[in-house]
């Protein structure tokens, strides 16, 4: 699979307090923002809160890791000929 960008998707409880926590304390730079997120610069990759998220039941990840890839229909088949559970089907 060859992945071309990648972005972590978090949906922060405290949105403001997570915008301020990146930001400030780690200081990264703001790629853009937008009515309801906030997308930072990490390295190559990018860190985007959006929106703001309700606690969740423990264990639960309130996000998501995103691939940019090529063909995403020939992913998904990759992905599924090696065990891996799709939960939403591949759309562009």
């Amino acid at each position: 699979m060859e992945i071309l960008a990648s972005r972590m998707l978090i949906r922060p409880v405290d949105y403001p307090k997570s915008v301020e926590f990146y930001r400030d304390r780690i200081g990264l730079a703001i790629a853009r923002e937008y009515g309801a997120g906030t997308v930072f610069y990490a390295g190559q990759s990018l860190i985007e809160l959006a929106g703001h998220h309700s606690p969740s039941e423990p264990g639960v990840f309130p996000g998501a890791l995103w691939l940019q890839v090529r063909d995403v229909y020939a992913t998904q088949a990759e992905l599924e000929s090696r065990g891996v559970a799709i939960a939403r089907a591949a759309t562009q």
